[in-house]
Formats: structure tokens, sequence, C-alpha cells
């Protein structure tokens, strides 16, 4: 994870084989889910617009300013 630039709001996620990418494009890998019951192909997808955890940053600051604010 690339972080040098998270003062201005941007972080990269930097893989550096091709077995993420071969992962990532094959959903029909058998994806060990004990310690990460998320771990799947294309779990990008839920972060997208439309997707079950695109508002999931909103949430997660409006709870900590409600918190941090005492609103």
């Amino acid at each position: 994870m690339d972080c040098s630039e998270s003062s201005r709001g941007k972080v990269t996620l930097v893989s550096s084989g091709p077995y993420a990418r071969r992962l990532y494009y094959h959903p029909e890998y058998n994806f060990q889910t004990d310690e990460n019951p998320n771990a799947k192909g294309h779990w990008y997808e839920d972060w997208e617009p439309g997707g079950s955890k695109a508002d999931f940053a909103q949430k997660a600051f409006k709870q900590f300013y409600k918190g941090v604010g005492g609103v």
C-alpha cells in the first residue's frame, strides 16, 4: 500500500505479482474464507457505485464526526 499522498486523500493499493490479477479475474477459484469471510474474486465491485459498500466511507465519516464532535 502506498500512503505517501494520504494527506491529500489518495492511497494506492499496489500488487507486484501477476497472481493478484489472476485471482481477481477468476472468481471460480476456491477462496479460503476461514480468516476472511469476504474473500472472493471481483471484490472491487462491492465498492463501486451501486455496490453494497459504495457508501461505506460516507457512513464511517458521519459516525466518526458525530462521536468526536459530540453531536
